[in-house]
C-alpha cells in the first residue's frame, strides 16, 4: 500500500493527472503555470515523487505517473469531484467558488464521510454512476484539455493553484 502524500504531493499528482489526459506528454513547465509554483518547486515535488514511485521523471524531461501514482491522483481527482459536487448540487454553491473549497477539502476529508456524501449524492440524484460516468467524464476530459490550453496559451493558473 502507498503511502499517503501531503496536501501539496497530491496537489502534484492531480496536476499530472489533469495535464495526462489523452493531451500528450506532461511537462514540469505546464505544471509549474497549472499551480502557480515556480519551476525548482516542480522538480523537487518530481524527484521526490519519482523517489517515492509514483511519477516517472528525468530532469528537463516528460512526467508520467507510474501505476501507482495513477492510481492516488485519481483517488485525489474523486474526492475533489464528490466534493465539488455536493457543494455544488446539494449545498447551492457556485462552481468556482466550489472548485476552490473543493481543492482545499480534498486533503483532509476521511474516507468515511466522502463515501457518505458520495452515497448522499446517489440518494438524490445528483450522483448515480450514470452522470459520473457520462457527463461527469465528458466534463472532466473538456476541463483537462481546457487546463493544457490556458498552460500553452500562457493564461492564469489552474483550480488548485497555490495563494500567494
Amino acid at each position: 500500500m502507498t503511502k499517503r502524500q501531503s496536501a501539496s504531493m497530491e496537489d502534484y499528482l492531480e496536476a499530472v493527472e489533469v495535464l495526462d489526459a489523452g493531451a500528450g506528454p506532461v511537462r514540469a513547465k505546464e505544471v509549474s503555470a497549472l499551480l502557480g509554483v515556480k519551476m525548482p518547486s516542480v522538480t523537487a515535488a518530481m524527484k521526490r515523487l519519482s523517489e517515492d514511485k509514483l511519477v516517472l521523471y528525468e530532469k528537463y524531461g516528460k512526467i508520467r505517473l507510474t501505476s501507482a501514482g495513477r492510481k492516488a491522483a485519481r483517488n485525489v481527482c474523486r474526492r475533489h469531484d464528490v466534493l465539488c459536487r455536493f457543494l455544488v448540487d446539494i449545498l447551492g454553491m457556485d462552481a468556482e467558488s466550489a472548485d476552490r473549497d473543493a481543492c482545499r477539502m480534498e486533503h483532509s476529508i476521511s474516507p468515511a464521510a466522502l463515501e457518505r456524501m458520495d452515497r448522499f449524492l446517489e440518494f438524490s440524484g445528483s450522483g448515480s454512476g450514470k452522470t459520473r460516468r457520462g457527463a461527469g467524464v465528458a466534463a472532466g476530459v473538456a476541463k483537462r484539455r481546457k487546463a493544457k490550453e490556458r498552460v500553452y496559451a500562457g493564461g492564469e493558473s489552474g483550480d488548485c493553484g497555490r495563494d500567494g
